[in-house]
């Protein structure tokens, strides 16, 4: 899912993965294997957006699928 989105976001901005590449100073085949496994550390997944310019939300949910907390919003909500 997550190679899927970096593929999908590195598109809409008109770059290939070798463009990617030079731009995150990673290679075309590790840029490559991201999008493929969407196997990246966290490290790598926040330059990629940065680069990007994207920001990385975390949403937590509960058993039953309410939203919890949103760390964009600060917000709490259950039910």
């Amino acid at each position: 899912m997550i190679g899927g989105q970096i593929k999908k976001f590195r598109m809409a901005a008109g770059l290939t993965q070798q463009e990617l590449a030079r731009l995150t100073g990673y290679s075309q085949q590790r840029i490559s294997k991201y999008e493929k496994t969407g196997n990246i550390d966290y490290k790598s997944l926040c330059h990629i957006c940065d680069v990007l310019g994207l920001e990385i939300t975390l949403t937590t949910k509960m058993a039953g699928g309410e939203r919890m907390y949103d760390d964009n919003q600060n917000t709490q909500s259950v039910g």
